[in-house]
């Protein structure tokens, strides 16, 4: 992510309607009291209000005071090789981490070593939407849901119990938004849009 982004880049995360969502989302996944491990956290607000003991791992310290803040350990690492041993954590939540990992492969064995119970993944979908955002956050790839799920059967022994694209029902408008707007950068909307 580069340095500019960053600095608004906590405000967005908190306020933002699509990282709300994608945290109602995970609430609706993490209901038990599960070792958990976010992994690209960042200020690890997708994990901070779900039951549990929970570890945040990312590449930087950018988000590790706040993390800390909120009684989350923090770690600083990359995702793709970890220090924990095997079957470490119940959950290893990966939310739009694996398009900056120029080895995927690599990284979705290690997630799975790592994984006592499941693996909770999301990616950005297709290589078409690929825009100055992607560019901007340091993405390798997008990927749709047929790579995905060659990826994970072809490396990995996880069993998938759910692919799906997510947010669906408003693929139309991201898609105008995309083909639209020059500018990458995510930016607060009014309260009543967000």
């Amino acid at each position: 992510m580069n340095t500019d982004y960053k600095k608004d880049y906590l405000t967005i995360e908190k306020k933002y309607w699509w990282f709300r969502a994608r945290r109602y989302w995970l609430k609706t996944l993490c209901t038990q009291n599960n070792k958990i491990i976010e992994l690209g956290a960042g200020s690890a607000q997708n994990i901070k209000d779900l039951p549990g003991k929970k570890t945040a791992l990312d590449i930087s310290s950018y988000g590790k005071k706040e993390a800390q803040k909120n009684k989350i350990t923090y770690v600083i690492s990359k995702a793709e090789k970890t220090k924990f041993k095997d079957n470490s954590f119940d959950d290893v939540i990966a939310l739009d981490v694996l398009e900056h990992i120029k080895n995927e492969t690599k990284a979705i064995k290690e997630w799975e070593r790592i994984a006592k119970k499941r693996i909770i993944l999301s990616v950005p979908a297709y290589q078409w939407l690929w825009s100055k955002h992607d560019d901007i956050n340091h993405h390798v790839k997008r990927y749709s849901l047929r790579e995905l799920k060659q990826l994970i059967k072809n490396n990995t022994n996880l069993k998938i119990k759910r692919i799906s694209y997510w947010n669906f029902f408003l693929f139309p408008l991201a898609v105008i938004q995309k083909k639209l707007t020059k500018n990458a950068e995510l930016k607060l909307l009014p309260k009543p849009i967000n």
